[in-house]
């Protein structure tokens, strides 16, 4: 019996491969969580199976998965595994029948959990939106009503002056119509 080694590749032959940039494979492991080898030098070396994985996360979003539902079906995967028997080049992703409704409530609930994460998060920027709004309109109603007290106290001055004003104005005129009505001589020996 012969064993066959199996040639680890380095991270640019892998993105040789799969006509992909260094930096896209690196930021795909990190999102996903990929742990790959690594040789003494530091260098990622990766394995058949790696390269597997690799192009299983690719299909899975040529076909419209999220890297969080991607990270979600590897780590499901002994659960809904591929049909790879019969599984041919570029057919697609082929998911057993019975494991289907697996896969499928594995996608809602990641769905779920996406939206329902955006739904919270935007909930709580309204939420503090809001509540800054409230905050600045109490403000803006506290200096509205100090600027009308100030405008009321001002008019107040200005209507009390004008009263003065035409009870003054009166005071004159009636001295001048008492002053009228006072016979020529009156005045003169006074």
């Amino acid at each position: 019996m012969i064993l066959i080694k199996e040639v680890p590749y380095s991270i640019g032959q892998v993105c040789e491969l799969l006509s992909i940039e260094n930096f896209n494979l690196r930021y795909i492991e990190k999102t996903i969580g990929l742990e790959i080898k690594r040789n003494n030098a530091g260098e990622r070396i990766y394995s058949q199976t790696d390269l597997e994985t690799i192009k299983l996360i690719f299909e899975l979003k040529d076909q419209g998965l999220n890297y969080k539902a991607i990270k979600r079906v590897l780590e499901h995967q002994s659960e809904i595994a591929a049909d790879t028997e019969h599984h041919e080049e570029g057919e697609g992703l082929i998911i057993q029948e019975e494991k289907l409704q697996t896969f499928m409530s594995l996608i809602k609930n990641t769905i779920d959990e996406s939206i329902e994460n955006k739904v919270n998060s935007k909930l709580e920027e309204i939420t503090n939106s809001l509540e800054t709004l409230v905050k600045q309109n109490q403000e803006l109603k506290k200096a509205l009503d100090h600027e009308q007290e100030r405008h009321f106290i001002e008019l107040d001055k200005k209507l009390t002056k004008w009263r003065e004003d035409q009870q003054e104005k009166q005071e004159r005129f009636r001295k001048e119509q008492e002053e009228k009505s006072i016979p020529w001589f009156k005045k003169v020996f006074r």
